[in-house]
C-alpha cells in the first residue's frame, strides 16, 4: 500500500511539473505577443493532465484570451470544458459568468438567459443575483420567449423585494406579458398585486417611476371595467339591468380616479376623459332604454320624463369632466385626450363649444 501511496506521490508530481513547465512556455508565448500558441500551450495542460491545479489556471487563462480576442465560439467550448473537468473549481462561478456573456456576444439569447438565471441560483452575492435574474427576464423577453420571461420576473418580484421601484416594475412586466398573450385574468391579477404591493410601501420608497406603474395598474383595471360597463345593456326589467350597469359605471369611475391620483399627464387626460364618457354613455342608455309595454300614453310620458331626470344629471357630470380636460389647455397641455374632449363638448353644449376661435387658436400653437 505504501509503494502505491509513494507511486501516485511521485506520477502526480511529474504531472505538476509537466503543468508547470506548459504553462511557463505559455507565459513567454505571450510575452511575445503569440497569442495563438500561448491559447494552445494553456488548453493543452488540461488535455493531457487534466489533474493538476496547473491545468485548471492554464484553461481559465485560455477563456480570458479568447474573450478578448472576441473569439467566442472557443470560449464557449473552452468554458464547457472548464465546467465539465473542474465542477468544484474557486473559478467556476466567474466561469459561468463568463459563459453568460459570451453566450450574449454570440447572439444566443436564451442560452444566455439560462445562463443568467443559473448565477442567479447560485452566486452568493445578492446584487450579482439580483442583476443576473433581471437580465435572464430581458433576454428571454427579447428572444419572444414569454413564458420563460414570466417566470423570471416573476421569480425576481418573489425574491427580491429591493429596490421597491424595481420590484414593481417586474410585476408589471408579468402583467403586461400575460396581457399581450390574450390571458385577461392573470393580467389583472398582476395589476391588483401591483396596487397592493403600493399599499404597502413606505412613503420614502416610492419614486416617480414607481408611481407611473402604479397609476398605470389602477388604469389598466379601469378600462377593464369600461369595458364591462359598456357591454351591459340596459333591458327590462329596468331595475335589475340599470343596478349592474351602475355598480360597474361606479366601479369604473373609481378606478380611473384612482389612476389619476399620482397627476401623471397622459394617464390622468386619459382618465378624465372616459370618466366622462362614461357619464355620457350612462345618460345615453338611460335615455335610450327598453320601455315598458304595458303603458298608455299618459302613462309613458310620465316614464319619460322620469328617466330624463335621472339621465340629465349625468350628462351634466360628463360635461363637467370634458371641460376639467379642456381646461388643461391654460396649462400649456394638450394631447389626444383633450382634443377628444373638446370635440365631445361640440356635441354637448354646441352653443358655448362650437364658437371658440381664441382656443383654436391656442390649440394651434400648442401642436
Amino acid at each position: 500500500i505504501q509503494s502505491g501511496i509513494k507511486d501516485a506521490k511521485k506520477r502526480q508530481q511529474y504531472q505538476d511539473g509537466l503543468a508547470l513547465s506548459i504553462y511557463r512556455q505559455g507565459e513567454n508565448a505571450l510575452k511575445n505577443n503569440d497569442m495563438k500558441t500561448a491559447i494552445a500551450l494553456f488548453t493543452r495542460i488540461s488535455t493531457i493532465v487534466p489533474n493538476t491545479e496547473t491545468g485548471a489556471t492554464g484553461l481559465y487563462d485560455a477563456i480570458a484570451l479568447y474573450m478578448q480576442a472576441s473569439q467566442w465560439d472557443a470560449a464557449i467550448a473552452s468554458i464547457e470544458k472548464f465546467q465539465q473537468l473542474y465542477p468544484r473549481h474557486k473559478y467556476h462561478t466567474d466561469v459561468s459568468k463568463k459563459l453568460s456573456v459570451a453566450y450574449l456576444n454570440s447572439d444566443q439569447g436564451v442560452k444566455a438567459a439560462q445562463e443568467f438565471e443559473k448565477l442567479a441560483r447560485t452566486d452568493s452575492d445578492y446584487d450579482v443575483k439580483a442583476a443576473a435574474l433581471w437580465k435572464a427576464a430581458e433576454l428571454y423577453e427579447a428572444e419572444n420567449k414569454s413564458n420563460d420571461a414570466i417566470k423570471a420576473y416573476q421569480d425576481y418580484a418573489k425574491n427580491f423585494r429591493k429596490p421597491y421601484t424595481q420590484r414593481l416594475e417586474a410585476m408589471y412586466k408579468v402583467a403586461q406579458l400575460h396581457q399581450s398573450n390574450k390571458a385577461d385574468r392573470p393580467s389583472r391579477d398582476w395589476y391588483q398585486k401591483i396596487i397592493k404591493a403600493d399599499e404597502k410601501a413606505l412613503n420614502n420608497a416610492r419614486t416617480e417611476q414607481s408611481r407611473v406603474i402604479t397609476s398605470t395598474a389602477y388604469l389598466a383595471l379601469a378600462r377593464h371595467e369600461h369595458t364591462r360597463f359598456d357591454k351591459i345593456k340596459l333591458t327590462l326589467p329596468l331595475k335589475n339591468s340599470l343596478t349592474k350597469k351602475k355598480a360597474a359605471m361606479q366601479n369604473a369611475v373609481k378606478l380611473f380616479g384612482k389612476a389619476s391620483v399620482n397627476k401623471n399627464y397622459e394617464i390622468t387626460t386619459e382618465a378624465t376623459y372616459s370618466i366622462a364618457s362614461i357619464y355620457k354613455d350612462f345618460s345615453q342608455s338611460l335615455l335610450a332604454s327598453d320601455r315598458p309595454d304595458n303603458l298608455n300614453q299618459e302613462e309613458l310620458d310620465q316614464y319619460e320624463i322620469l328617466l330624463e331626470d335621472q339621465a340629465f344629471p349625468f350628462e351634466d357630470k360628463s360635461i363637467e369632466f370634458f371641460e376639467i380636460n379642456l381646461s388643461r389647455v391654460k396649462e400649456g397641455l394638450y394631447n389626444n385626450w383633450i382634443q377628444q374632449s373638446h370635440k365631445q363638448l361640440i356635441g354637448l353644449f354646441p352653443v358655448r363649444y362650437n364658437r371658440q376661435p381664441k382656443l383654436d387658436e391656442y390649440i394651434a400653437t400648442l401642436q
